[in-house]
């Protein structure tokens, strides 16, 4: 064999060889676009699964804010119920002194009418 023989082989095979790739790339062709369709799917189904855990995430903390709120209020309501109750449980215990009543010493114009009021216009 003499080189330009060899060439030719060589030449043959080299176009062989892209011939081979070109046609295993248009036979994986349709696979690789199913598969990029995929991971576009993917890719788009992990944004929205992201955007919805940060959105639950915020909804969580305003829940919890909420929540802390609601025992602090609950705790100061509690608080000055127990003061309140405390407050009337001493005032119970404690004496009550009662004023001696005034007896009408004969004076009429120190007398009030059954009404309540004082005549502000003497008859």
């Amino acid at each position: 064999m003499d080189t330009m023989q060899l060439m030719i082989i060589a030449g043959a095979g080299v176009v062989l060889a892209a011939i081979g790739v070109w046609a295993g790339r248009w036979s994986l062709a349709p696979r690789e676009a199913e598969l990029m369709q995929r991971i576009a799917r993917l890719e788009k189904a992990r944004q929205t699964a992201q955007e919805r855990s940060q959105q639950a995430r915020r909804q969580i903390e305003i829940l919890q804010q909420e929540i802390s709120l609601h025992h602090k209020a609950r705790s100061e309501a509690l608080s000055a119920h127990k003061r309140a109750r405390d407050l009337s449980d001493a005032l119970d215990a404690e004496q009550t002194l009662v004023l001696p009543g005034r007896s009408n010493d004969g004076f009429s114009l120190s007398r009030l009418p059954p009404s309540g009021f004082a005549d502000t216009q003497p008859a």
